[in-house]
């Protein structure tokens, strides 16, 4: 009993330590979409790793975006705008509530 304790431990400590720290410019525009949206583990990533990119689909975007689609703009529109990938600043509640009926 005790040593599956202990080896649960262990494998909790060692998966801990092998956090990813190089990230791509992929990666990292993925992380900034989903700290737009409000993931912690996510936005704690983007803003310790992905300082030396460029990005595209960055907060301010987002939220241009989020409020163009507020305001009634289809997302076909946005993604013209944008990007194609402006879909996933979105969360599903934002696309539900203000997107197109059936954008889900």
């Amino acid at each position: 009993m005790i040593s599956k304790i202990f080896f649960t431990l262990l494998f909790s400590l060692l998966s801990l330590s092998c956090t990813k720290k190089d990230f791509t410019q992929a990666e990292c525009e993925t992380l900034s979409m989903k700290k737009f949206k409000g993931h912690h583990r996510e936005s704690h990533q983007f803003d310790n790793y992905c300082k030396q990119y460029k990005i595209h689909y960055s907060q301010k975007r987002c939220k241009t975006a989020l409020n163009q689609l507020i305001l009634g703009a289809n997302l076909e529109k946005l993604q013209k705008a944008h990007g194609l990938d402006i879909a996933e600043c979105f969360t599903k509640n934002d696309l539900k509530k203000f997107g197109p009926k059936g954008s889900l």
